[in-house]
């Protein structure tokens, strides 16, 4: 895959919620996931990352006509992935953005394989001419994101930051994860109800003592907190999700940094 470095310009620190303080980067780059010519014009996909994989991604759709960025009407941004006869999509937010640049944060539950494509059914206006295309895309398979079913309905559980492929910092970092309701296999809600405690442990230490604090729900399925990994190596995060203080399920995510 032919990546192209593009300096994230203040629109996009702006609209992608997930970055904080905390864990900022001023040399956050994007990538070129992959472009399709519609008509003339062409539709870039892009990322902070250098792949799409599974669990949180920040998607970004920009539009072009001959080299220059153009205003677009984005009508339809569809995430949909080609399995069987009946359609699958995946958890997301709808896309903000304008002037051609939109952000699209999407949570894939399943890497691109054999018979398994993942595909953008995009409709969007310019100039008062409509224009529609499926653009296909590669999405890679890694641990961040996690499931677990409870009264008989699967959530989804992903990092959002830090998330593979970047690792933590020492010292104090946020810590934020999405939680997603599956209700069909188009529709996947987000949940803000669960209480969730952290527990880092560092390999071969299991009784260190590690400033955190527990994640709070902040909206749309997002929970917040924070740790304080005092030094590099193995590290596992544990997160205890409670319903109305039961336990119910718990979800780990590992770093080596």
């Amino acid at each position: 895959m032919r990546n192209l470095n593009y300096i994230i310009i203040v629109m996009f620190l702006f609209l992608i919620s997930c970055q904080d303080d905390d864990n900022a980067d001023d040399s956050l780059k994007l990538y070129k996931i992959t472009e399709v010519n519609i008509q003339g014009i062409t539709v870039e996909v892009l990322s902070d990352t250098e792949n799409l994989y599974t669990g949180y991604n920040n998607v970004i759709l920009n539009f072009k006509k001959e080299g220059k960025s153009i205003e677009v009407e984005l009508v339809k941004s569809m995430v949909f992935i080609d399995i069987d006869e009946l359609p699958h999509s995946t958890p997301r937010e709808e896309a903000s953005g304008n002037r051609g640049f939109y952000v699209c944060p999407i949570v894939f539950v399943m890497p691109s394989s054999e018979g398994v494509s993942w595909y953008f059914d995009l409709e969007f206006k310019y100039k008062g001419v409509r224009y529609k295309r499926k653009v296909p895309f590669e999405v890679e398979m890694n641990s961040n994101l996690q499931s677990f079913i409870f009264n008989e309905k699967e959530y989804f559980v992903s990092l959002v930051t830090p998330r593979y492929p970047n690792n933590p910092k020492i010292g104090l970092n946020v810590y934020k994860i999405v939680v997603y309701e599956r209700w069909s296999n188009i529709q996947y809600p987000p949940f803000n109800n669960f209480e969730i405690a952290i527990t880092p442990i560092k390999t071969g230490i299991e009784n260190s003592l590690v400033v955190k604090e527990d994640l709070i729900s902040v909206g749309k399925g997002y929970y917040e907190g924070k740790v304080d990994f005092s030094t590099s190596g193995n590290w596992t995060v544990t997160s205890e999700i409670s319903n109305y203080g039961e336990k119910i399920s718990e979800v780990s995510h590992s770093f080596n940094f």
